[in-house]
């Protein structure tokens, strides 16, 4: 990455951290619930160095203790078509505030607007199921509303394996499961996970 690309990118990014709510928006479409609004430049630029220096920017910014410019970088991150981004994205589960907005990135992946990346499937379900028992909310600063921080996890996982292996969610649900927000009752919620963490 030349150094004039750098300071565009590095520009880029504290645009986002000086005024993150105006950074994401709501995507006017059920299937699109979130629309990044700047960082553009971060998104398209194909070296995988720029997945680093965000990476970089996300530990900074939360270690600031900014959460809301912390995700707002992390929906740039999500749309980048490098695959390195899972990487990002798995360490961010760790966080119980990017914790849920991670678990959407890596499940939507593929669809919509989001790039396909190479990736190892196992890995990646593997680190969402551990995030089955979360109890946390999440209280979505670019939204303005409150989720069950697993529903997230749950949504993805039904994604990625597939909607069709799992009963309980109805028609109107289904091809919306992890793409837009979720939305599941407490008995689908239960009957997913116990379909989730059923053994085999």
């Amino acid at each position: 990455m030349d150094d004039a690309l750098r300071r565009a990118l590095e520009a880029e990014i504290e645009t986002i951290r000086t005024d993150p709510s105006g950074a994401v928006g709501f995507g006017e479409k059920a299937y699109l619930p979130y629309m990044t609004t700047t960082g553009q430049g971060l998104v398209a630029a194909p070296d995988s160095e720029v997945t680093q220096l965000l990476s970089d920017a996300i530990t900074q910014t939360a270690d600031a203790d900014d959460p809301v410019a912390a995700l707002a970088l992390l929906h740039v991150i999500g749309q980048r078509d490098d695959d390195l981004v899972d990487e990002v994205l798995i360490r961010a589960l760790g966080s119980p505030t990017l914790m849920p907005t991670a678990a959407y990135l890596l499940g939507r992946v593929g669809y919509r607007g989001y790039p396909s990346r190479s990736r190892d499937e196992a890995a990646v379900t593997r680190a969402l199921r551990i995030h089955l028992d979360d109890p946390g909310d999440f209280v979505d600063p670019f939204l303005g509303k409150t989720f069950q921080g697993r529903d997230f996890v749950i949504a993805a996982l039904v994604r990625l394996l597939g909607v069709e292996r799992f009963t309980g969610v109805d028609e109107r649900q289904a091809p919306m499961v992890g793409l837009a927000l979720p939305d599941f009752s407490d008995a689908q919620r239960t009957e997913l996970v116990e379909q989730l963490t059923r053994p085999g």
